[in-house]
Formats: structure tokens, sequence, C-alpha cells
């Protein structure tokens, strides 16, 4: 993705996008969720803070995860642990 790319998704201009890169200007919270959003990373691996690059929430997930989210969170909590050990079996 290019400089202007970015720049198109978030709604600023190219050299902007060129001074966020290089450090000579900081992008405002705003904006940051835009290219993060944009870039279909986490905010938190662009400020270094997490070795995950995968936003967090369930958009990402593929509807089989989705549908295990489901099962598990709907699981009683004292079953929950011999579930992650069912799988953990699996894997």
């Amino acid at each position: 993705m290019s400089q202007q790319d970015l720049a198109d998704l978030v709604a600023a201009q190219q050299k902007e996008v060129s001074m966020y890169e290089t450090g000579e200007r900081e992008p405002s919270a705003d904006r940051v969720y835009l290219i993060a959003k944009a870039l279909n990373v986490s905010i938190d691996w662009l400020f270094g803070l997490s070795e995950s690059m995968l936003p967090f929430g369930e958009d990402y997930l593929t509807s089989d995860e989705r549908e295990a989210l489901e099962i598990f969170r709907s699981t009683p909590f004292e079953q929950r642990e011999k579930m992650l050990n069912v799988l953990k079996a699996l894997a």
C-alpha cells in the first residue's frame, strides 16, 4: 500500500502520512484509529505494545470461530476447563 493509498483511506494528505512514518508528526487519536482500521491491525501493534497485528473483536473471526466462541461462552464456567482440555488434546 502506498502512502497515497493510505492517505486516501484515512482522509489525510500523502505528505502527512510520510511525516507519520518519519516521526516528524504524530497522528491524532482519531487518525490512529483510522490507520489501524485501514491496515487491519491493532492499535497496540501500531504503538509497539503487542506482537499481535490482529485487531481485537469478533468481526475478525471466521464463522466457525464465532460459533465455537458462542458455544464456549454459553457453557457453564465449571465445564469450560474440560472443553479447553478436549480442544488441546485434538490440536
